[in-house]
Parts: C-alpha cells; structure tokens; sequence
C-alpha cells in the first residue's frame, strides 16, 4: 500500500481569457489590473492564472465601488 506524499487538491485555475469570459469583460480590462497589481491574481512564470476565489474577490471589490442610485 502507498501512501501519497501530499493530498490531492484539486484548484480551478482560469487562465486570462476564461476569467474574462466568466467575469464578462475584455481581456484587456484584467491586463492592466493585474500591470498595476489592482486585483488578485497568481502568477506562474510568464502566466497569469486566477482561481475562483480571485474572481470572487474582484467582483466584490468592484461592487462595493458602486452607489446605488438615489
């Protein structure tokens, strides 16, 4: 019998253009935020790549920006 040597996690990692069709914005809007380092986002080498916990947490601090109408 084996024993893993780490547990198995399994982490949904949406790459830039996944996240944008999810969050439904450009692709460009997530490039500059993430240039200035504005939203949440993991970074792999070259490659940026948000889980669902980042997209959450965009779209909540985006949200508490906005006023309701008055």
């Amino acid at each position: 019998m084996t024993t893993p040597t780490s547990p198995t996690v399994s982490i949904r990692l949406f790459t830039i253009k996944e996240a944008a069709e999810v969050l439904k914005i450009p692709a460009s809007w997530l490039y500059e935020r993430t240039r200035r380092n504005a939203i949440p986002c993991h970074r792999l080498g070259k490659y940026l790549r948000f889980t669902e916990d980042d997209l959450a947490k965009i779209i909540s601090a985006q949200s508490e920006g906005v006023t309701s109408p008055q």
